[in-house]
C-alpha cells in the first residue's frame, strides 16, 4: 500500500502537472518549459480558506509576479507559477527556492 506524508505532495514530472506547458509551442524557449522533467515535491495555492487541518497547502507566491493562482515546488529548489483565469498574464513564472517546501 501506498502511503504518502502528506496529501498536497507529489512525486510526479513538472509536464505532468502542468501539461499546458507541452501543447502550448510558445512556451517552448522558456525557463518553465527547460524545467519540465523535475520532480514536483509540493504544490501550494496562493488563496483560499485555509483551515488548520489544511495549513500546509496554502502559501504566498514568492516571486514579483502578481495574479498566480497556484505554484509547484520542484526538486531542483525552483518554483514554478500558474496564473489564475483572471489574470492579465500568461505564463509559467520561476524563481529560485530552498529546496526545503
Amino acid at each position: 500500500m501506498l502511503r504518502r506524508s502528506s496529501p498536497w505532495r507529489f512525486m510526479a514530472d513538472l509536464k505532468h502537472v502542468l501539461p499546458g506547458l507541452l501543447e502550448d509551442i510558445s512556451y517552448r524557449n522558456t525557463r518553465a518549459y527547460s524545467l519540465r522533467d523535475q520532480r514536483v515535491i509540493a504544490m501550494k495555492l496562493t488563496s483560499g480558506a485555509p483551515c488548520s487541518t489544511h495549513s500546509e497547502l496554502f502559501a504566498a507566491w514568492p516571486g514579483p509576479e502578481q495574479g498566480i493562482a497556484k505554484w509547484f515546488i520542484l526538486e531542483n529548489g525552483a518554483a514554478v507559477g500558474m496564473f489564475g483565469e483572471q489574470a492579465e498574464q500568461q505564463g509559467f513564472p520561476v524563481v529560485e527556492i530552498s529546496s526545503d517546501p
